[in-house]
């Protein structure tokens, strides 16, 4: 939810308070289905309007079950004593059941419920020429205007891609392990999560039930979620992106975090 959510939740409440409208949040983006017949699936996900990029797609989701299969055994192998920095980026092993909880909902496909409506997850690929007029505006203002690659629209089963998505690495690999400096990282590290494999498990995760504050802020920058305490940690997602990532590129240098 890089970019998304906030947007179109203010969006929509002018929709709602503004202009009388029968449409609510989860229904507004149904009409993305409705009008694209350019609609595949890989497992329980459904990947919309990709065209050319259907297939990519699909291997990045496949790449992603099996990625998020080695964070999971990581969990239940090691714990709080994963070499891979989930003391550093989630403090308690109260955090790992959640952890848990969410990638294995991404890895299964789970069902979204908008609005208590039951709803397969969706991967939408936007560009300039969408049928839908409501994607083109999405597509306009997130993709062109601000460059954003992807990001969830929130209270829909939605993951939005923007073309950048798909104009970076697959994954994170070992050159891109931040480098510790005094026990901390520096500031303005985030190479490793400037890839495909890591923004869609950011977007999951938002996807998944990891929202955020209670005021909609997100934390980003590597040094900067290590610093959330242990409560802030597991509603980020970028927490999750983060340790995901470590894990995948094989990151064993992480700040010391002291106490239990």
């Amino acid at each position: 939810m890089r970019f998304l959510s906030i947007f179109l939740l203010s969006l929509l409440v002018t929709f709602t308070h503004c202009i009388p409208s029968p449409q609510t949040p989860s229904t507004i983006p149904n009409t993305f289905t409705k009008r694209n017949e350019d609609v595949v699936h890989s497992g329980n996900y459904a990947i919309v309007n990709c065209a050319t990029k259907a297939t990519p797609a699909d291997l990045l989701l496949r790449r992603t079950y099996n990625r998020l299969g080695d964070v999971i055994t990581d969990l239940d192998d090691h714990g709080l004593s994963s070499p891979y920095g989930l003391k550093a980026f989630f403090k308690s092993a109260s955090a790992i059941l959640r952890i848990r909880e969410v990638f294995s909902r991404i890895r299964r496909g789970d069902s979204i419920y908008p609005n208590g409506v039951e709803a397969a997850p969706v991967l939408y690929c936007l560009s300039a020429d969408d049928p839908d007029e409501y994607a083109r505006n999405i597509y306009n203002d997130q993709c062109v205007k601000k460059g954003y690659p992807a990001g969830t629209i929130a209270g829909t089963e939605f993951v939005v891609l923007c073309p950048l998505f798909w104009t970076v690495e697959i994954e994170p690999g070992p050159e891109e392990c931040p480098i510790l400096l005094f026990n901390r990282f520096p500031r303005e590290t985030d190479g490793l999560i400037q890839n495909q494999f890591s923004t869609l498990v950011h977007e999951l995760v938002h996807l998944y039930g990891v929202e955020g504050s209670a005021t909609g802020m997100e934390t980003y920058g590597v040094q900067e979620v290590i610093e959330l305490g242990a409560a802030q940690s597991v509603e980020n997602a970028a927490n999750y992106e983060y340790y995901a990532s470590f894990v995948v590129a094989g990151c064993t240098e992480a700040p010391t975090i002291f106490g239990p």
